[in-house]
């Protein structure tokens, strides 16, 4: 497992909190975050994470929001892709100021997704 997912997971209260303040109340936030969190974190290591800690917050956003599935996380809130895309939002800001603030977590994020890549590059090349 993610280490950074760890470390996010134990930020649950605030999380979930976020989520609510998204729109989604206390049952649907706590169904919803462990998935959400799980897609971000992989998203990220698909991605140049260093580019995108210095990328603006809508970047970010965008750029991850193209990488992850929000149809199957939409299915935790009843299908509602609008719900699901407030709450993917929150919970992708919440990582990237949780990186921002914690220079070790985003240097292991980074390392994370530099091997990822790597890897990726080397199954095409075989």
């Amino acid at each position: 497992m993610n280490p950074i997912y760890n470390l996010m997971s134990s930020q649950g209260n605030k999380l979930i909190e976020q989520l609510t303040n998204a729109g989604l109340n206390n049952t649907q936030a706590e169904e919803f975050l462990p998935d959400a969190l799980k897609s971000v974190m992989v998203a990220l290591e698909k991605t140049d994470v260093q580019t995108m800690l210095d990328a603006q917050p809508a970047l970010q956003i965008s750029s991850l929001m193209d990488i992850i599935d929000v149809p199957s996380l939409a299915y935790k809130l009843d299908g509602n892709m609008g719900l699901a895309s407030k709450g993917l939002q929150s919970v992708i800001t919440q990582v990237f100021g949780f990186l921002k603030s914690n220079p070790a977590a985003a240097g292991l994020m980074i390392m994370r997704s530099t091997r990822d890549r790597a890897g990726q590059a080397g199954n095409v090349l075989h």
